[in-house]
């Protein structure tokens, strides 16, 4: 009967795998997104490429 509590076990820590793998990319976006503000680049039109000038 132990390794029902076991399996249980590994069930559960897969589901949390998932929620704090959930966190760490939204957590990384909004990093990127407070530093792009910080900055002043969030928002604003992004610089014409090498070949799209002249």
């Amino acid at each position: 009967m132990a390794w029902r509590a076991g399996i249980r076990i590994l069930a559960v820590d897969e589901i949390m795998e998932m929620a704090r793998t959930t966190v760490n990319v939204i957590g990384s976006g909004l990093a990127s997104v407070v530093v792009a503000k910080w900055e002043g680049v969030f928002g604003t039109d992004p610089e014409p490429l090498p070949d799209q000038m002249a």
